[in-house]
């Protein structure tokens, strides 16, 4: 009688088990699909092999077992290099943290030398854990940048770049200058960056790039009025004008002009008529 209640309590624990493997991968299908695809496009896009700019005129850069640091060379200083080396206690310190984001990034202010930083930390999550919570990095982040300046895209630029580890895990910091304004703050003053953002928008379809996260509070408004992105490093590229990309791009264009309630309509109106 034990036996048999022993192997029916198996019985009932496997089909358990099984009940919620299967349970657990239908709540998670979806972004399991999505993160593959982005770990496919990931492969296939040839800026994101390595980091952009080795060996060039115009970068610095500095590795070890362990470690690595990039830098543009007009920003270049040797305290820039030195708070960046012990970067993890120096935000803990006098950083402050502006946005956490699920799973594997933080964005902070950070002052050095009296200027105004923005500082993204990323952490590298193991592939497995990938599968289930898209990460992303500062690799595409440093390579979509310098891709979109050579194709004559404006888009904010990292100046520095280190990384700390190896394999599975590591931390890496891409540092911004902290310049202009979002447009989520001049949700009131359209007339003044529309015509400038149609630009960009143009320029950006002609070229097949899609924003993944097109909202206000990712584009900027310069001092001079000119228009960058910013939060690239989730690019995609399509063949310019067709079906898919269309598509994806009217959804994506779609959802930033909702950010504009009472003057979406307007807007859309507006965007789209220069298409």
């Amino acid at each position: 009688m034990k036996i048999r209640l022993k192997k029916l309590f198996q019985s009932l624990s496997s089909v358990a088990l099984l009940f919620c493997a299967i349970l657990l991968f239908a709540l998670n299908a979806p972004s399991v699909l999505i993160n593959l695809s982005r770990i496919y496009q990931r492969g296939y896009r040839s800026w994101n092999n390595d980091y952009a700019g080795l060996g060039e005129k115009g970068v610095l850069y500095r590795s070890s077992k362990g470690f690595r640091f990039l830098c543009r060379e007009e920003a270049y200083s040797k305290e820039l290099e030195d708070t960046l080396i012990h970067i993890e206690k120096i935000l803990e310190e006098r950083g402050r943290l502006l946005q956490e984001h699920p799973h594997s990034r933080k964005t902070y202010y950070l002052e050095i030398e009296g200027i105004a930083y923005i500082v993204k930390k990323s952490c590298k999550l193991p592939f497995l854990e990938s599968l289930f919570y898209g990460s992303r990095y500062t690799k595409p982040a440093w390579n979509n940048a310098d891709r979109m300046e050579k194709m004559g895209l404006k888009t904010c630029y990292p100046i520095a770049l280190i990384e700390f580890g190896k394999a599975l895990r590591y931390s890496s910091y891409l540092l911004y200058p902290r310049v202009g304004i979002t447009l989520e703050k001049k949700k009131n003053s359209i007339d003044m960056w529309a015509t400038n953002l149609i630009e960009i928008v143009q320029r950006q379809k002609k070229l097949g790039i899609l924003h993944s996260d097109f909202h206000c509070c990712n584009v900027l408004e310069l001092d001079d009025g000119s228009i960058q992105y910013i939060d690239i490093d989730d690019l995609h590229t399509y063949q310019p004008y067709s079906y898919i990309y269309n598509v994806r791009f009217y959804k994506e264009l779609n959802r930033f002009v909702r950010d504009f309630q009472g003057n979406e309509e307007s807007l859309k109106t507006r965007i789209q008529s220069a298409l």
